[in-house]
Order: C-alpha cells, then sequence, then structure tokens
C-alpha cells in the first residue's frame, strides 16, 4: 500500500467511524466498516453520509475526486 492510499483509507475509515460513534447497532457498523476499502475502489454501496460520490450521484451530477 502506497502512503497516498493509506493516507485516504485513514480518512475515508475516520468517516465512517464518526458516522457511526452515536445510536448505530454492532451489526450496522460491522457491515459500514466494508465501505473504507470498497470505496477505494469506487464501489460504494456500504458507503455513508460521508461519500461525497453518493451523495453527487443522489444529486444527478458527476463526481471527480480532487486527487484525481
Amino acid at each position: 500500500v502506497t502512503n497516498k492510499i493509506a493516507k485516504r483509507l485513514k480518512k475515508d475509515w475516520s468517516y465512517m467511524v464518526a458516522q457511526f460513534k452515536h445510536s448505530k447497532s454492532l451489526s450496522d457498523f460491522v457491515e459500514a466498516a466494508k465501505a473504507p476499502v470498497e470505496h477505494l475502489f469506487n464501489d460504494h454501496k456500504y458507503c455513508g453520509e460521508w461519500c461525497n460520490t453518493k451523495q453527487a450521484e443522489k444529486e444527478g451530477k458527476p463526481y471527480l475526486h480532487p486527487e484525481g
């Protein structure tokens, strides 16, 4: 894993944890824990509110990641 990818995983993991730290069940957390790695490979089915790509899809807009 390159340093750039590790930083991105760390950021995505922290967003996911912050989203599920209050009033979520353990099974929801376990399911959401799949999101950071899948998100890295452009699969957003496990992503939550923190995912900019998922938000853009809801709005019907294309999303281009700032890092390319």
